[in-house]
């Protein structure tokens, strides 16, 4: 079986769900969605085990992360990979996710989270 991998984690199928735009991230919007489409497509489409859903970019939506978890959790086990800029504060419950996320504490104790080092976020136990 092909698996892709993160650190220790092992999955059998990894989904890419690119987001639509984001008022919050201007970035979402400077490049046209056919082509975030289309690059998205070209990275991960032929790799085995990987399944691209382009519906966010299609419908020009976002999609919060409580609301992917809910469209893929009938599927299997879900983990969110995230950066460590979203986690840094988590400790004292001053991370991006507790300020800015909807349902952030209810998300913060119940999903299962893959972190990935971002420049100048350390990734602290506590958080």
């Amino acid at each position: 079986m092909t698996q892709a991998r993160a650190g220790n984690f092992e999955f059998d199928h990894v989904i890419i769900h690119p987001c639509g735009p984001r008022q919050d991230k201007p970035s979402t919007s400077e490049i046209d969605p056919v082509f975030r489409a289309a690059m998205a497509d070209l990275c991960f489409a032929d790799l085995p085990k990987v399944e691209v859903c382009l519906d966010d970019l299609e419908q020009a939506h976002f999609s919060r992360t409580h609301e992917l978890q809910t469209r893929y959790e009938p599927r299997g086990e879900v983990w969110h990979v995230i950066g460590s800029d979203l986690i840094a504060g988590g400790a004292e419950r001053r991370s991006f996710i507790h300020r800015i996320w909807q349902n952030a504490e209810k998300l913060w104790q119940t999903l299962n989270f893959i972190v990935i080092a971002r420049p100048g976020f350390e990734i602290k136990p506590s958080d």
